[in-house]
């Protein structure tokens, strides 16, 4: 009997491959990997992954022809530092897993493998992830990195340097249609073209799909220092080119003999020896769409681009800063080229002939550009400064990391200046952005009828208008058909970020109907967040009154006031959170603050308050001060204040004493001391009117200041009656005569002081008491009164300490009880207990009084 045994295939799973494993070498876990990556692609099948530990592997140790090779339905991943349980734990860019060709004498390269990777006739689920891929070198081949052919496979996450082939340094793709993504291709080189890929053609076109990938220090012989396509059509999304070189041919960066269609790549500082410093393209049609240019040279022509015959479109890209040795410092247009250029900004290029533009033998449509220096053939072309945020960066160098060609502020006329019509081709509802209109409140009916039009592409605005009519009606398409475009539209630019954003201050010059008009160039600018009004003060003014707002997201210089619907007449000190606006004629209404960003709105009304007007002619008026004035007129509030005699000299005037609000149209206003004739104003919140008659104030005799009469002290034991006084010239009156004034005099306090006048002789009598009185002499000129007052003193002599005129054992007795403070503290301070006037009170001044005493007994 024999029997007979089959090996059967390994289960689909994860294996693992360690060069340094010390286990079982079966590839079943970590401890007993694989040390030889070729053994673990010979022993996987379609459903296995493997996971590759950081280290450096090789195809062969010797032979050159020997390359790894991709399988359907394997992934091989690298990045693992041999201890992860799931994918997602794995960190290929800390660690760094290489597949080189370096297998024979270390830093030489002639004895290198020559294709390090081979995909031939693979699909997408042959999976390479995570590795670096070096030192292959295809010296009479194709391919230094990897070759494709036929095939279809998936690369991610990997770095392809220092591969070097007589085409595609890097990869070398041929009838291929692989998906590269998040890769960078680094210091490759091709004898010939395509130093980081080659694209070719045979029987059918490759058509590779690259996402996030980059290009830096690629370089070719002759063209295609990053790519070369040869009728293929490449598909290039937010791809990065710059450093990339053509020495001794055309195309910098690429070189296009097929339809690659470009969106959101960045072409900078690539050189090409001849023509098309970033890109070559002959006999394509090729679309580039948000793109960038930027320090890119050409030793002839085309300092950006080359377009030789064919029709490349070019729509929403920037050249700035590029150089062409000869022609066409942006684009080169040559024999018979028919590109297509809309929206795109052409600034600080340089060229011996046409900077930005140069057409030779060709006629290209140009369209909605801003173009340096203009171009007379186009439509709709500006030639103002785009307004970059910084164009060559901090390090002044075009074409390096730093530079910044977003637009800088809403100032910038590439804002709302394109065509939309190159823009909304396609619309389409997902379910994403049915979430974000739920965002924006529409409510679940209309969502519901929107659902039923989700994921139907429509090629323009006006069929998708149809549609929508169709499904919410024309009513409510017209409340929100704007929005929905907005949001259904899958045009964005460079930063991803959607086009069609609409600058409140900038009015449209471009090109839309339904949809805001989209920006120039490779960025839409995007305004900054709506301001928001927090508070203002005061609440209610009239013309000319500042008022402080307070909020946020203010723009110093961008700023827009309103006052009830009238713009504010200036705007100071404005920063982030706050300005000052000074009110114009306005109406009473809600305080609006627009920047870029939108209009904020106040919650609360701002009540303007009219100028008041004065009605009243004072021609035939005259009052003296302290009577009142009725003032007539309109826009009287409470709290207005009234001035009289406002003249050129004295401009402030003097405010009234008593201001009654009558009425709205009648203020009842009392004339202060100290006022002359003059004009007179009427302030409220609303403003200031001044009358345009003058009040005429009768001004009351005033006292001369060198006339007045200073306040006095007597003595008991002084003449009863004093030396009169001659009042002559103590008043003065500008309306009459001096000698007209009437005057009288009296006492507060006649008991101590008696005055009396006679003509102008002021005569005072002290009746022996002591204490104070207050004079007033009294002016009168014709019914004008004025007055002036002094003080009279009447002290007692020394010693005599109840005022009684006589020194006395009385005045003893009442010193000793002051001494021996019997006497309560009032009647002490009632004596002028110093009587020998030596600023202290003691029993010298007893000694002073009884010595005083027996000099009277003498």
């Amino acid at each position: 009997m024999c029997c007979i045994s089959f090996a059967s295939p390994s289960q689909a799973g994860i294996i693992y491959t360690d060069k340094a494993a010390l286990g079982e070498n079966n590839g079943t876990s970590w401890e007993n990997a694989y040390r030889n990556l070729q053994t673990a692609i010979e022993n996987a099948v379609s459903g296995d992954e493997i996971w590759v530990k950081a280290e450096t592997y090789t195809p062969h140790s010797s032979d050159r022809t020997i390359s790894f090779e991709l399988k359907d339905g394997v992934a091989i991943y690298g990045g693992f530092s041999g201890s992860e349980s799931v994918r997602e734990q794995r960190n290929w860019t800390t660690n760094v897993t290489i597949l080189s060709g370096d297998i024979g004498t270390e830093g030489e390269d002639s004895d290198n493998t020559q294709q390090v990777i081979r995909a031939e006739n693979v699909e997408d689920s042959a999976i390479l992830d995570g590795f670096t891929i070096t030192k292959g070198n295809a010296d009479s081949l194709d391919g230094g990195g990897v070759v494709i052919d036929g095939a279809s496979p998936t690369i991610r996450n990997c770095i392809f340097s220092a591969n070097s082939a007589d085409d595609g340094g890097g990869i070398y793709i041929r009838k291929g249609s692989p998906v590269i993504e998040n890769c960078i291709f680094s210091a490759n080189s091709a004898i010939d073209d395509g130093g980081g890929i080659y694209n070719e053609s045979l029987s059918s076109p490759s058509t590779p799909t690259l996402i996030n990938c980059i290009f830096s220090e690629n370089t070719a012989s002759s063209s295609g220092g990053g790519i070369y396509n040869s009728g293929s059509n490449p598909s290039l999304t937010d791809c990065i080119f710059e450093n990339n070189t053509s020495e001794n041919s055309h195309g910098g960066a690429i070189f296009n003999k097929g339809t690659p269609n470009f969106t959101n790549c960045i072409f900078r500082k690539n050189t090409a020896k001849y023509n098309g410093g970033a890109i070559y393209s002959l006999n394509t049609s090729s679309p580039l769409m948000n793109c960038i240019f930027s320090g890119n040279i050409s030793g002839s022509n085309g300092g950006a681009m080359f377009n030789s015959s064919g029709s490349p479109e070019v729509i929403n890209c920037t050249f700035s800063g590029n150089t062409a040795g000869v022609n066409g410092g942006g684009i080169n247009n040559d024999k018979n080229s028919s590109s297509k250029i809309y929206n795109s900004i052409f600034w600080g290029n340089t060229a011996s002939d046409g900077k930005s533009i140069y057409n030779q033998e060709s006629s290209p449509i140009v369209a909605y550009c801003i173009v340096e220096g203009g171009y007379a053939d186009g439509t709709n072309i500006s030639s103002s400064d785009p307004n970059f945020t910084d164009a060559d960066g901090e390090d002044d160098i075009f074409g390096t990391p730093d530079d910044n060609l977003h637009l800088k502020d809403h100032t910038s006329p590439a804002i709302d200046a394109g065509d939309n019509t190159q823009l909304t081709r396609n619309f389409k509802l997902t379910d994403e952005i049915l979430n974000e209109l739920r965002n924006q409140e529409l409510s679940e009916e209309i969502i519901a009828d929107l659902e039923t039009l989700k994921d139907q592409e429509y090629t323009n605005e006006n069929e998708f208008k149809t549609a929508l009519q169709n499904k919410i009606g024309e009513d409510r398409t017209t409340q929100y058909g704007s929005l929905i475009l907005e949001y259904a539209c899958t045009a964005t630019d460079t930063d991803g970020n959607r086009r069609f954003v609409d600058i409140p201050t900038k009015t449209d010059t471009g090109n839309g109907t339904l949809l805001p008009v989209a920006d120039m160039g490779a960025y839409e600018h995007i305004p900054p967040s709506p301001p928001v009004i927090t508070s203002f003060t005061p609440l209610s003014g009239g013309e000319n009154t500042s008022v402080t707002i307070t909020g946020t997201e203010f723009i110093p210089g961008a700023t827009e006031v309103k006052f009830g619907g009238t713009n504010a007449i200036s705007i100071t000190e404005e920063t982030s959170t706050s300005l000052i606006a000074e009110i114009g004629t306005g109406t009473t209404g809600k305080i609006t603050v627009t920047t870029p960003g939108g209009t904020a709105t106040s919650t609360e009304d701002f009540t303007f308050i009219p100028a008041p007007t004065i009605a009243t002619d004072f021609t035939s008026l005259s009052v003296s001060t302290g009577e009142s004035v009725i003032i007539t007129g309109t826009d009287f509030i409470e709290g207005a204040e009234v001035k009289f005699g406002v003249t050129g000299e004295l401009p402030e005037g003097v405010a009234a004493s008593v201001v009654t609000l009558d009425s709205e149209t009648q203020l009842t206003a009392v004339v202060a001391p100290n006022t002359f004739t003059g004009k007179v104003t009427v302030t409220t919140a609303g403003g200031t009117i001044t009358s345009g008659t003058i009040l005429t104030i009768d001004e009351l005799p005033t006292v001369v200041e060198a006339k007045k009469i200073a306040d006095m002290v007597v003595k008991t034991d002084d003449n009863t009656t004093l030396e009169p006084t001659d009042l002559t010239g103590l008043f003065t009156d500008p309306d009459s005569e001096d000698d007209a004034i009437q005057l009288t005099a009296e006492s507060d306090n006649s008991d101590i002081i008696t005055a009396a006048i006679d003509g102008n002789m002021l005569t005072l009598v002290h009746h022996n008491k002591c204490g104070t009185a207050n004079i007033t002499i009294h002016a009168d000129s014709g019914g004008k009164t004025a007055a002036h007052t002094f003080v009279v003193t009447v002290s007692p002599v020394p010693g005599d300490m109840n005022c009684d005129r006589e020194v006395n054992l009385n005045d003893a007795i009442i010193l000793f009880k002051i001494l021996t403070a019997t006497e309560d503290e009032d009647t002490r301070n009632a004596y002028n207990a110093d009587a020998n006037d030596d600023g202290r009170v003691g029993v010298g001044d007893l000694v002073y009084i009884l010595k005083t005493i027996l000099r009277q007994g003498e």
